[in-house]
């Protein structure tokens, strides 16, 4: 995943470093370089966050009443 495609990914589902590094368990830093483009984001996170995305995107959440 390029950090573009990471950084879309992560815009669509409205999560930031943080967020993500959280639900890793990995360090904030790690994931700073993939967004940065100075590391290689591992492919299974990757088709993790494409889907999740892609599934946000078909699936919005409904309106409040």
């Amino acid at each position: 995943m390029t950090h573009r495609r990471l950084l879309c990914a992560l815009s669509t589902l409205r999560w930031g470093p943080r967020m993500l590094a959280e639900l890793l368990l990995v360090n904030e830093r790690t994931v700073r370089r993939w967004i940065a483009g100075t590391a290689v984001c591992p492919e299974a996170i990757v088709v993790w966050l494409e889907d999740l995305a892609r599934y946000h995107e078909a699936r919005p959440p409904p309106e409040a009443e």
